[in-house]
């Protein structure tokens, strides 16, 4: 299921985590099948057409490093997919995106009014699930999270201040609304299971550098798509004007790469210049933060979930 599939996890261990990412596609799919506004658009395709799943997946192994009580780990890790799934449809409206995992987006198939809908409905009952765990320092925690999220999306479309450094910015950016919600989704899985805060505030700080690597994995597929490709149009940073990593780094020798959206007739040509000016260099830094995610974990418990953990993280750096 997802990309615990990927990794090589100690059979007791396999066994929990399957069982726990079972029960959270039964949450997903109740949570889609009660969308009051099925009538205007089916939503359960979104929660059943697959996807890595691996935000809840983070918040079950981080709750291996405590002691799960009753299905509190299930319903957080469900909560932090169904936050997942609100902002990917958000992305897509103002992305104009036409396809998600090689189907039609939910903007393209019933327009941004009903798709805003559906995002909103995702988001609501992501926050009535956490506000049911019973913890008001969850809530407070979500809410800050989702506040990064929006920030980040948010200055991405800004773009960076003048005399602000093109990467830097790139870099706060992809803290807030990538990696914010893995830091998360990490913290969380510790937090609901009790576990030390050693290992907790360890697990933070793997998250984050995880969900760095991922968002950089992302942009870096983009320009050079992997086998099988990503489900969307390849290009698609470049055409509508999103500096991302790699074409930042093309860029030092090609700026008009980064002066905006490519034009159709110029989009070859731009690919082939960050494919080659920039690649390099993005994997450089999608290694580097792999590695420090991994670093990260020395804090934590030696527990076979530590090295479910590490192996993830060679996961995202090499797919």
């Amino acid at each position: 299921m997802g990309v615990l599939g990927e990794l090589q996890v100690a059979d007791g261990l396999g066994e929990r985590l399957a069982a726990g990412l079972e029960a959270v596609e039964v949450r997903l799919h109740d949570v889609a099948t009660a969308f009051p506004g099925r009538a205007l658009v089916d939503v359960r395709p979104l929660v059943s057409s697959g996807g890595k799943r691996i935000r809840p997946l983070l918040t079950l192994l981080a709750s291996e490093f405590g002691t799960p009580t009753g299905h509190d780990h299930i319903v957080a890790a469900t909560m932090v997919e169904l936050a997942h799934v609100a902002t990917l449809v958000q992305d897509d409206v103002i992305d104009a995106a036409a396809e998600r995992r090689f189907e039609p987006s939910v903007n393209a198939t019933v327009g941004n009014r009903r798709a805003v809908l559906v995002s909103d409905w995702f988001l609501a009952c992501a926050s009535e699930l956490c506000a049911s765990l019973g913890d008001l320092a969850l809530v407070q925690h979500q809410a800050h999270t989702l506040h990064r999220l929006i920030r980040g999306q948010t200055a991405e479309l800004v773009g960076p201040a003048p005399g602000t450094n093109a990467k830097d910015h790139y870099l706060e950016v992809i803290a807030d609304k990538t990696a914010s919600l893995l830091e998360f989704s990490s913290w969380l899985g510790a937090t609901v299971a009790q576990a030390d805060r050693t290992s907790t505030r360890a697990l933070a700080r793997y998250g984050h550098a995880l969900g760095m690597a991922f968002q950089i994995r992302d942009d870096i597929h983009d320009i050079a798509p992997p086998p099988g490709g990503t489900g969307k149009p390849r290009g698609t940073d470049l055409s509508q004007g999103v500096s991302t990593l790699p074409i930042l780094y093309a860029a030092e020798y090609d700026p008009w790469l980064a002066d905006g959206p490519v034009k159709p007739d110029q989009l070859d040509a731009a690919l082939e210049r960050v494919a080659e000016g920039g690649l390099i260099q993005a994997r450089l830094d999608l290694t580097k933060y792999g590695e420090y995610a991994k670093d990260q974990l020395t804090d934590a418990l030696p527990i076979p979930a530590r090295e479910a953990l590490e192996a993830l993280a060679d996961y995202v750096v090499l797919s």
